[in-house]
């Protein structure tokens, strides 16, 4: 039985005399693209995770929109419920962050299973951004002002690029 039939792994090509220039010409343009359009979602991700503690801290649409919903609520409880909201949104956001990193990092090594998984990263985490948008509370009003559910889809617009650049057919050399 030879070392590879054990169990043992192959050796492994050394990679350190590849030129910088040939890595480049052997990655392929549409993971190129996906994976830079993978960490504008990333940027994108961040920058809607970021924004209802900017909006606590400015315009408080989010405390306004609770408050309207519901009037008879205290400042105490509508400060609960942002509060609420922040913890909610944040641990989407963070694990919006590991799923792109994940995803760009197993696209960028070329993994098999890497386009089917990206796939179904996307669609959670677009149905995660429409549920935040579309979803209505008891009140009757969507449980996000809209201005911050829309930036909580902004992500899934990289992510369709993303992962229309990964399903592309190849071109014909």
């Amino acid at each position: 039985m030879s070392e590879t039939a054990a169990g043992a792994r192959p050796p492994q090509p050394d990679r350190s005399s590849v030129s910088a220039e040939d890595a480049a010409a052997a990655f392929p343009d549409r993971r190129r693209g996906a994976i830079g359009a993978m960490y504008t979602g990333l940027a994108l991700t961040l920058i809607a995770t970021a924004t209802p503690y900017a909006d606590r801290a400015t315009t408080h649409l989010l405390a306004d929109h609770i408050r309207d919903g519901y009037p008879t609520y205290s400042q105490a409880r509508v400060d609960s419920a942002v509060s609420t909201y922040l913890v909610l949104l944040s641990v989407i956001g963070a694990l919006g962050v590991l799923a792109w990193i994940g995803a760009a990092r197993s696209v960028r090594a070329g993994w098999r299973w890497a386009r089917p998984a990206a796939t179904v990263l996307f669609a959670l985490g677009a149905g995660a951004g429409l549920t935040g948008l579309l979803t209505t509370d008891t009140s009757g009003a969507t449980g996000l002002p809209p201005t911050l559910g829309w930036a909580g889809m902004a992500p899934s617009l990289a992510g369709a690029l993303a992962i229309a650049l990964l399903w592309r057919k190849r071109r014909p050399a």
